[in-house]
């Protein structure tokens, strides 16, 4: 009796161990299409973006779009003629111009610096250690030279540095950039990717339809659309 009993248990649970697999949803051709495709899987309710797959279609969307970034900057290299003014012209007749004003404005400030110097001097009355009164002043006015010397200095490195950083920035990066654009992120970058989305679909379309808080996914509602 005992072992019959036992035998009914053990019955039932492989009974609803099978039903779980004939329940359980799988994927229908539509699905594994759009998963393929877009690297979501559309339900009643809203979609499952699946997190380890971007979709081929955005896969080649994002490599063109990546390519036609770079043939933009290409095509602005090409046209060197205004590229060459805008990006090598301007920035040295700027940078001039900027030097320019800097030495003006620092020799007006020693101008006025000196003129002021000599007519404190001019104004000190034979007294007690003059001459010593004399030379200090000529010392504040030597002091002023070196300042300056050192802020005329400082403004025009900044403006060699803007020119400078002009000039890395569309003579060696924009470039490179675009090669970069064209080849890694338009070629290499997408063959990778459709490569690992093959794989991850192949061994992912055979499965049970995701459920809400599977780490793989996340969903979308509608009512978020």
């Amino acid at each position: 009796m005992h072992l019959n009993r036992i035998k009914k248990i053990v019955i039932v649970n492989l009974f609803c161990f099978f039903s779980s697999f004939l329940i359980a949803q799988k994927l229908t051709s539509e699905q594994k299409n759009e998963l393929f495709q877009k690297g979501r899987i559309t339900v009643e309710n809203g979609y499952y973006e699946v997190n380890f797959i971007e979709g081929n279609e955005n896969v080649i969307e994002s490599g063109l779009t990546s390519r036609q970034e770079a043939l933009e900057l290409l095509g602005e290299i090409l046209e060197f003629r205004t590229y060459f003014e805008s990006n090598f012209l301007a920035p040295v007749k700027l940078g001039f111009k900027s030097i320019g004003s800097n030495s003006l404005e620092s020799y007006r400030n020693l101008e006025g610096a000196f003129k002021a110097t000599r007519t404190t001097n001019k104004g000190i009355k034979p007294q007690f250690g003059r001459k010593v009164l004399v030379l200090q002043n000529w010392f504040k006015f030597s002091k002023s030279i070196a300042n300056e010397f050192f802020l005329l200095t400082a403004a025009n490195f900044q403006s060699f540095w803007t020119f400078s950083s002009s000039f890395m920035g569309s003579f060696v990066y924009q470039p490179l950039d675009s090669g970069r654009k064209f080849f890694i992120e338009g070629a290499i970058e997408p063959s990778i990717k459709l490569s690992w989305n093959g794989l991850s679909w192949y061994l992912s379309k055979e499965g049970e339809l995701p459920k809400e808080g599977d780490v793989s996914i996340t969903f979308v509602s509608k009512k978020d659309n």
